[in-house]
């Protein structure tokens, strides 16, 4: 017991001075408020004024795993994160036109499930990964569906032409494909002459005719349950004489039940009650229904339909939480082993830190450098790794010690969007093409995000790498007049762009007849472009490593995180101080910033394993081979 006592024993302050935390290469770092009992986690954020854990002070890892496994808001990421994907895919499936948005959406979800399936390690974060990969199948089938049923008479009546003063007594060819007609005055509903068709509803029809005498109609004003059997019609206020108009009726959705088969038996009921003539193709109305309202019905209840799905489905997070309960499962109760860091996942944070933290110093290094590789669950890692990379995203979820502020991010983004947003809308003015407007959009979206952030970061930034520690409240608040300059010149830009692109549209406007608030109205799919295509990129970029990283390629996220990953735990296996590297820059992207760290991978805070082959050892010591 004594010498268990002994080996546990804290050391003092000036005992550790100039020394090394076991497995980091890092100091450690004396703080005001209690005395730890022991040593910081290695790379773990230290929490002030945390109080001892336990009556002697040390924590079992059984304990901590355990307290781990407990349901907390950590959970809440991974667990929001397949209803994440679900409303991406919804979302670009079924209310943005066009095919080529749904296929990135869907190609970014199933990439990352199958990315997730095959590193994840731990049977909960499995059973997450399927989860992922069903959301994403079950979110394009929604999408198709309330695409089909909505969107397709949606953009159909907003195509369609209109037609005025139509003679009820011409023929129906002339107006085939008509979305809405307005008839010459004088034009009424003949109501008493109108039929109710009985087939679970009451399908109405009466013939639309300049006088009474009429022996053909063309034309018929219909509706549902709004009529007798006979002699009466009232469907849309047909007895008032003044309405002359309506939606002309189209099956245009493979997905709604069609009414053109009730409203033609109703049409060839009253013909053959009342002596009627009709020809063979008759034009069927919705009387005194305006085309904005036709539209405004299918986009409502398409967008209806996207919000009650996205609430339903909401509620798989507390689902799935309740059966990793009742199965004593949890995705954090695992011991630290060889292939779970939890060490790591104190360093994990999102948005801001309720409480105040302090981190090492490398942290800032290895955010900007986007670091893949944490606690060695992929999927835990790729959302803590979206949230500070994306473009929207990181403006609320970054880490609260990056460097990379989010007023930075807020900044390059509107820029970037505005932007882009400009330039598209100008280019749809000009083309036709939907696939030149497809290619310029990504072309838009992916140079000016990327180009803006490389300069914000370039000059707008400084970094410390040699910190020791640093505090997540004070990261980065300085104000430097390169940020301002640099803020200065992205707005100028914005505003230079859109104004130029406003003549433009303008200039068109005489052959064209659009002005350009509604181009950008037209071009508003932007937004989605850009959100869905950083994804798809982050997933597909090729990756140059650098400093001890030189020389090795990966593509993408996973390959990055592979990499990482086996340097990490290789070096860790053998218990030996390291200091772990982030693989490096993006070969079409962004490089880290002024802040880099020196290519030997040394620190003037420690010393360092490098599994790549050098050491840096104490001022004492020579340099040696590894």
């Amino acid at each position: 017991r004594d010498s268990i006592a002994a080996s546990l024993a804290v050391p003092s302050e000036k005992s550790l001075k100039g020394k090394t935390s076991p497995g980091s290469g890092h100091p450690y770092i004396a703080m005001k408020g209690p005395k730890p009992s022991a040593p910081p986690a290695d790379y773990g954020a230290v929490e002030l004024g945390a109080k001892d854990e336990g009556s002697n002070g040390i924590a079992t890892e059984e304990d901590r795993a355990k307290q781990r496994g407990k349901p907390s808001w950590k959970d809440l990421p991974p667990l929001m994160f397949p209803w994440f994907l679900f409303g991406m895919v919804l979302i670009s499936t079924s209310l943005v036109q066009g095919q080529a948005l749904c296929f990135l959406s869907v190609s970014a979800s199933l990439l990352l499930s199958c990315g997730f399936l095959l590193y994840s390690r731990a049977p909960p974060w499995k059973v997450l990964a399927f989860v992922c990969l069903g959301i994403t199948l079950v979110g394009w089938a929604m999408g198709l569906y309330d695409e089909a049923k909505y969107l397709y008479p949606f953009h159909f009546y907003d195509r369609s032409p209109s037609y005025l003063s139509v003679d009820p007594n011409s023929k129906p060819g002339s107006v085939a494909d008509a979305g809405f007609l307005q008839f010459q005055d004088g034009t009424h509903v003949d109501s008493t002459r109108g039929v109710g068709f009985v087939s679970g509803s009451l399908w109405c029809a009466a013939p639309v005719v300049m006088n009474e005498t009429v022996t053909s109609a063309a034309y018929w004003a219909v509706g549902k349950d709004c009529c007798r059997e006979r002699a009466w019609f009232n469907c849309g206020n047909a007895m008032n004489h003044s309405v002359r108009s309506g939606v002309v009726i189209r099956d245009a959705s493979p997905m709604l039940k069609g009414e053109l088969p009730q409203y033609e038996q109703a049409a060839r009921m009253a013909a053959e009650t009342y002596g009627i003539n009709v020809p063979e193709n008759p034009v069927f109305i919705r009387w005194n229904d305006t085309p904005e309202a036709n539209r405004m019905w299918y986009w409502n209840n398409a967008v209806s339909f996207v919000v009650y799905s996205l609430l339903v489905f909401s509620l798989l997070a507390p689902i799935f939480l309740s059966l990793l309960i009742c199965t004593g499962a949890s995705l954090f109760g695992m011991e630290a082993s060889a292939q779970f860091h939890p060490e790591k996942l104190d360093l994990i944070s999102f948005s801001f830190d309720w409480t105040p933290r302090a981190y090492p110093g490398y942290l800032r290094q290895d955010l900007l450098n986007s670091r893949s590789f944490w606690t060695g669950e992929v999927i835990e890692d790729y959302i803590f790794h979206a949230a500070n990379r994306h473009v929207y995203l990181s403006c609320l979820l970054s880490h609260p010690s990056h460097p990379y502020q989010k007023w930075h991010r807020i900044v390059v983004a509107a820029v970037a969007t505005c932007v882009s947003w400009a330039l598209i809308a100008a280019v749809s003015v000009y083309t036709i093409s939907w696939l030149a407007r497809t290619l310029a959009m990504i072309f838009f979206c992916l140079i000016f995000r990327n180009s803006l952030k490389l300069i914000f970061l370039s000059y707008g930034i400084q970094t410390e790498p040699d910190l020791a520690v640093h505090h997540a409240a004070t990261a980065g608040s300085e104000f430097s007049v390169n940020q301002l300059g640099v803020v200065l010149m992205l707005v100028l830009l914005g505003v230079s762009v859109m104004a130029t692109c406003s003549a433009l549209v303008n200039a068109s406007s005489a052959s064209s007849d659009t002005t350009f608030g509604e181009a950008l109205s037209a071009s508003s799919d932007v937004f989605m472009y850009m959100y869905v295509l950083d994804f798809l990129v982050d997933l597909c970029t090729p990756y140059l490593g650098k400093d001890t990283w030189r020389g090795t390629w990966a593509i993408g996220f996973f390959g990055r995180w592979v990499n990482e990953r086996n340097e990490f735990e290789s070096a860790k296996s053998q218990n030996q101080k390291f200091r772990w590297n982030s693989l490096g820059a993006e070969v079409f992207g962004v490089r880290a910033g002024k802040g880099k760290a020196d290519k030997t991978g040394a620190s003037q805070s420690g010393s360092y394993l490098l599994p790549h082959g050098k050491v840096q050892t104490t001022k004492d010591e020579t340099k040696k081979t590894g």
